[in-house]
């Protein structure tokens, strides 16, 4: 396996530096295969799902289609894929909020709390008030 970074990760889905981007989809594309997969870490995705909506501006429907892609790819391996298929299919808060829910979740966590309230309108994600 090879890791990838989210720089190259965001410079493959957005593709607006020519030259990156040709290197980004030529790596994607030639060099990763099933015997030798990139290898997405939940940090990087992470980090790739904030750039797009942060630093894009992208829509949430896009940046979570975006993620079933990567699921769907056969060279991608994705660390924690179960979280990530079970926070996609969650409807009421941001796909990072989701996805780290389900990881508390995946870890014997009863609750998870937060000051978010958007975020707290998950079933089992608690506001942390007075």
């Amino acid at each position: 396996m090879i890791a990838v970074d989210s720089s190259v990760l965001v410079r493959y889905l957005v593709q607006d530096e020519p030259d990156q981007a040709r290197l980004a989809t030529a790596f994607f594309e030639e060099r990763l295969s099933d015997r030798q997969p990139g290898f997405v870490s939940l940090v990087v995705l992470l980090e790739m799902i904030w750039v797009l909506r942060r630093g894009y501006r992208r829509p949430a429907e896009d940046v979570a289609e975006a993620v079933a892609g990567l699921l769907q790819a056969r060279q991608i391996h994705l660390e924690h894929r179960d979280a990530i298929e079970a926070a996609l299919a969650g409807d009421a808060a941001d796909l990072a909020d989701r996805i780290i829910h389900e990881l508390g979740k995946k870890a014997g966590c009863t609750e998870t709390v937060t000051f978010d309230r958007w975020f707290a309108r998950l079933d089992g994600v608690s506001l942390l008030e007075e």
